[in-house]
């Protein structure tokens, strides 16, 4: 398990994190891909500034980036 997103202001759809590589809705539809904000490099926000646990796809690196709240590493750890 994990949290819950709710999307729409009466709360129309809830996406449930249902193991560490599943999304699913509130109607059981499981989700096998997310889409995310892609970014250039040179133009990502700052990892402190959008905080530990957030991902965006680097359209330069061609590859997701994540903060770990001071900065920006590849899937390897690597910083980037």
């Amino acid at each position: 398990g994990g949290g819950t997103i709710t999307f729409g202001a009466a709360g129309d759809v809830n996406l449930y994190r249902v193991s560490a590589t599943r999304l699913q809705t509130d109607d059981n539809f499981t989700c096998d891909t997310v889409k995310v904000t892609p970014y250039t490099t040179a133009a990502r926000p700052a990892a402190a500034t959008v905080g530990a646990g957030t991902m965006y796809y680097d359209t330069t690196l061609s590859k997701p980036g994540f903060s770990d709240g001071t900065v920006w590493k590849d899937a390897a750890g690597t910083t980037i």
